[in-house]
């Protein structure tokens, strides 16, 4: 397994804060193989990240996307500083896979951020019936779900798809994800509707080619 390795150099911060979503028309994407990818993908909008928008504008939201990533049950309700440490983690495992991606050193604190919360209030596995399967406990603290987090993050980044971070080939998708197909030649977060519109927008362009020398 490879050994991670942070650079000395800090990023620089962003410059500019993301825009809000109005809350009647934020989605949530689940499309990345991954669950810390999944959690980078709760900010939406363009591929340049200063400029996405925010979609965990309340702790309600925040909320909302861990009870539909399938996790455990949150055991408290949360607040504001929730939201401000999940944005954190979040914008660090972001930055930690766009440089995975490109093969370029990683910053420090970045890797500490994360190290720091995979540290936090390890949940325990349980045995299901029959001792065939191990599972999480039904109710999770926040920082233990941030654990989780974490955790998949540092799985993703010294394990065997380190090199499948990808983003995906749609034009208006800034959703970063895993290949863990065979080939490793994926090149859309999802076929729907990412790879389907790439494929009917093509479909269309020989078309209207086709007829242009047809005239």
């Amino acid at each position: 397994m490879r050994v991670y390795r942070a650079a000395g150099a800090v990023l620089e911060p962003r410059s500019t804060a993301p825009r809000t979503a109005p809350t009647h028309q934020w989605t949530f994407k689940f499309r990345s193989n991954a669950l810390c990818l999944n959690f980078v993908a709760s900010m939406a909008g363009p591929r340049s990240r200063p400029h996405g928008v925010e979609r965990w504008t309340s702790p309600a939201l925040l909320e909302e996307w861990f009870h539909r990533s399938g996790l455990p049950i949150l055991s408290t309700s949360l607040n504001s500083g929730d939201v401000a440490d999940a944005r954190e983690l979040r914008e660090a495992i972001f930055r930690l896979a766009t440089l995975e991606q490109r093969g370029a050193p990683a910053s420090a604190c970045d890797i500490d951020l994360v190290n720091h919360w995979s540290r936090r209030q390890p949940y325990v596995p349980i045995l299901d019936a029959g001792a065939r399967h191990q599972r999480l406990p039904e109710v999770l603290e926040f920082a233990e779900l941030m654990a989780l987090v974490a955790a998949d993050a540092i799985d993703l980044f010294t394990g065997e798809f380190n090199h499948r971070i990808k983003e995906c080939a749609s034009e208006k998708c800034p959703i970063l994800f895993v290949d863990r197909s065979r080939a490793g030649n994926r090149r859309w977060c999802s076929e729907r509707p990412c790879g389907f519109q790439a494929s009917s927008r093509a479909y269309r362009l020989r078309r209207s080619e086709s007829d242009d020398e047809a005239t």
